[in-house]
């Protein structure tokens, strides 16, 4: 994905960061290319990826967990009589089974995003400590 299209999908109604990309495409143009403006720039995109690509994943991990514990408390506090024992005991854990399974899979992939965006960051600053042109990208 390159830099336009990254800023193109994650920038939000304000348009900073597409402000911020003309700036240096202006830059660029012009020949004068400032560094540590690219390299803000482009800490600026992947702190605006995270925010939106990576943290919802934790959260839903964690709500699913809730979930899971919502069902423990919620079959220790129904009464014996409500359904037959096993029933209830079976439910229930095939209720905390699924949200565990489905706070997992939310952790796995929020920690393999914020793996892929951390390894986005470093090759963008790579690029740009080389002197190489990271708009072309």
């Amino acid at each position: 994905m390159t830099i336009r299209n990254r800023v193109a999908t994650l920038d939000d109604f304000s348009g900073e960061l597409a402000l911020a990309l003309s700036k240096l495409e202006l830059e660029a143009a012009q020949g004068s290319r400032n560094q540590d403006e690219q390299v803000d720039f482009v800490r600026d995109i992947s702190r605006t990826a995270f925010a939106k690509e990576v943290l919802p994943w934790r959260s839903h991990a964690v709500k699913a967990l809730l979930f899971g514990l919502a069902c423990v408390a919620v079959e220790g506090l129904l009464p014996e009589g409500l359904l037959v024992g096993s029933f209830r005991r079976g439910l229930a854990l095939a209720l905390i089974a699924c949200s565990l399974a489905a706070s997992l899979t939310c952790m796995a992939v929020y920690l393999r995003r914020k793996r892929l965006e951390s390894q986005w960051l470093e090759n963008q600053e790579r690029l740009i400590a080389s002197g190489r042109a990271f708009l072309d990208l």
